[in-house]
């Protein structure tokens, strides 16, 4: 059976193909959602692996996550602003290299 999904999200009930549209197959879409979470399930793991190997080197707690625009970075609360800091991963790792104390101050 086949899913006018793009259709029926905009109110409209045409067929999808009247509307300019592709119709998918509702097993197909759902295929995507499995795709997209398990990509989700790696993404957590591994930056939970980065947060552990940068963690030494910080005085506080630290997570690591993708923010889009800003792409992964280390985020982290030091008690001098009301919003938690945030960087990209690899300017922290470059300020790690050179200063390997510079966030435990």
């Amino acid at each position: 059976m086949l899913e006018e999904v793009v259709c029926l999200m905009a109110g409209n009930a045409k067929p999808a193909e009247l509307c300019g549209f592709k119709t998918y197959k509702m097993k197909d879409i759902k295929k995507l959602l499995k795709q997209a979470e398990n990509a989700k399930v790696l993404m957590d793991g591994a930056c939970g692996q980065i947060a552990s190997i940068l963690q030494p080197f910080f005085k506080a707690e630290i997570s690591v996550d993708f923010q889009p625009g800003d792409g992964f970075v280390v985020i982290w609360e030091d008690g001098c602003f009301s919003a938690p800091n945030n960087r990209p991963v690899e300017d922290v790792v470059i300020d790690i290299k050179n200063d390997p104390l510079c966030f435990l101050a």
